[in-house]
């Protein structure tokens, strides 16, 4: 009833009083070893990420975005430990998360106007892409759409953080993986920018 009571406040946009009741149910001891907390966690790394979007002051927003990436190592760590060979297309979601997240905050910092901190996270959300990419095998028919998805955010950031060379050379890679793929056009104009 907590968790869906969340759910309506958030779909209200009202990310500051989700978040609040989150942390007071993630807080309940008699919770702490259920599934609950985990999808009230993943709920956690919405709101405080959302709230941290319009938050104009620079520690807050930290803050918030450090919670919401707390909240995801905490969900990566709960289906960890149980194999994570078992759990591996859920926490190739996690990570996908952890890549959304960091252009997030990258997407606020851009609307505020606060150029050297956007530079900084577009960075971490690119080496959040990378590891993605570098662990993901490509023979895995359970991980190969979060690897599409992967290579389709990573390698425009790469553009935009004027890495060309690295542009073409994993351009080159998803064309070839990814011959028919869903992002094809989008990916070969990008390598062809980055030529130019």
């Amino acid at each position: 009833a907590t968790l869906g009571k969340v759910e309506t406040l958030m779909g209200q946009n009202k990310y500051a009083e989700s978040r609040k009741i989150l942390d007071d149910f993630i807080a309940d001891p008699k919770l702490s070893a259920t599934l609950r907390v985990v999808d009230a966690n993943m709920l956690l790394v919405e709101a405080a990420s959302e709230e941290g979007k319009n938050e104009a002051d620079n520690d807050r927003r930290r803050d918030l975005f450090n919670q919401a990436v707390d909240a995801l190592k905490f969900v990566k760590a709960w289906y960890t430990r149980e194999g994570a060979e078992v759990n591996k297309r859920k926490i190739a979601e996690i990570d996908l998360a952890t890549g959304e997240l960091m252009v997030r905050k990258m997407e606020a910092e851009k609307n505020l106007k606060l150029e050297e901190q956007m530079v900084e996270s577009r960075g971490k959300a690119i080496v959040a892409y990378m590891t993605i990419i570098d662990r993901f095998d490509p023979g895995d028919a359970d991980l190969v759409s979060h690897l599409e998805t992967a290579y389709n955010v990573f390698i425009p950031l790469l553009l935009e953080h004027e890495q060309f060379d690295q542009v073409v050379e994993e351009g080159e890679s998803y064309l070839k993986l990814f011959p028919e793929g869903r992002y094809r056009t989008k990916i070969e104009t990008l390598v062809n920018q980055a030529k130019i």
